[in-house]
């Protein structure tokens, strides 16, 4: 099976028949791996994270407040 990323987009199809009806779904495979010596890695290259977490303060009121 080969593993989906963005350069090599594979993607699978699943076809399921129960009686009369039919679904089908496409879907794609990557391997997920972390660990404190290698960080995040999708289908074995590290991969970093950019972002940043902005919460609104007052708990559940939020920006409401």
């Amino acid at each position: 099976m080969e593993l989906w990323s963005p350069e090599t987009p594979k993607r699978y199809l699943c076809r399921v028949r129960f009686g009369q009806d039919e679904q089908k779904v496409c879907f794609g495979v990557r391997a997920v791996q972390c660990d404190a010596r290698n960080g995040l890695r999708i289908n074995g290259e590290r991969t970093v994270l950019r972002g940043a977490c902005v919460h609104h303060d007052n708990g559940l009121l939020g920006a409401c407040a």
